[in-house]
């Protein structure tokens, strides 16, 4: 069962164990996991989000914006918009003939080293044009994929599917967009709470009630960061279905994070 909490303070903690560096913005260096994510933990992972080949386009050259079709307007914000970079699609695409393709296997095509501050703008800075081939389905911002979601719940079962957990949307994902929603019910109904009417993305964050573990989906990041122990970290990493990577708090998650890559 899922139950929605009008009282916000189980999730207060949050707040109290993340680097709050609004207190003091001339620290400010960009966006990075120990000001999204508690620092009580012992490790980190980031959970990349499937990137998919579309097997229905034969010609690798076409971008998603050589496909944009737009006719000049009177209104200069419209012309912007519509020139403005394509990144990438899924709309146009059938799911049935789509198959997955690594962020690592991506990388090596494209001749740029895998690693842990690797983003989406990593690609869109190397593709043509800045925009990504068509036939390149990008990762979804702000939802954890089901099968990933399926793994990662059966990896963190053993250590709380008895126990009450709770699920923070933040308020930009809400129809509200005022104030976060929280719930509460088992690690078995993030399923449910992945379809909350009035919501459009995974809970923001979710952690059991011992806190021994913390999942964050940022609604505008194309990967979920995961927080726990070295022993489930390791688990995670060596999932064959998922591809996930240890990160350090304090590691950039913003599209200057990549500063390996060109």
């Amino acid at each position: 069962m899922l139950k929605r909490l009008t009282d916000l303070g189980p999730s207060e903690w949050i707040k109290e164990t993340t680097d709050r560096i609004e207190l003091d913005p001339e620290r400010w260096d960009g966006n990075r996991i120990n000001l999204c994510l508690p620092k009580i933990f012992a490790s980190y992972a980031k959970i990349f989000h499937p990137i998919f080949e579309d097997l229905e386009v034969s010609d690798r050259s076409v971008s998603w914006n050589d496909l944009a079709d737009h006719s000049p307007s009177e209104d200069p914000v419209d012309n912007f918009l519509h020139t403005s970079v394509t990144v990438y699609g899924g709309q146009m695409s059938d799911p049935t003939n789509l198959k997955r393709i690594s962020w690592q296997q991506l990388a090596k095509e494209q001749g740029l080293t895998f690693h842990a501050e690797l983003t989406t703008d990593t690609f869109t800075r190397n593709f043509r044009g800045k925009s990504w081939p068509r036939y390149l389905i990008g990762p979804e911002e702000g939802r954890l994929d089901d099968s990933d979601c399926h793994e990662v719940v059966k990896i963190l079962s053993p250590l709380s599917n008895a126990i009450k957990c709770f699920f923070l949307y933040h308020s930009i994902t809400t129809d509200d967009y005022e104030s976060d929603w929280l719930f509460e019910g088992r690690l078995d109904v993030v399923f449910l709470a992945r379809n909350v009417p009035g919501v459009h993305a995974s809970p923001t964050s979710w952690w059991p009630e011992d806190r021994k573990w913390f999942v964050y989906t940022d609604y505008d990041l194309a990967f979920t960061l995961f927080a726990g122990d070295i022993e489930t970290i390791d688990t995670l990493v060596s999932n064959p279905n998922l591809e996930c990577i240890r990160v350090e708090a304090g590691h950039r998650i913003d599209y200057r994070s990549d500063t390996i890559n060109p």
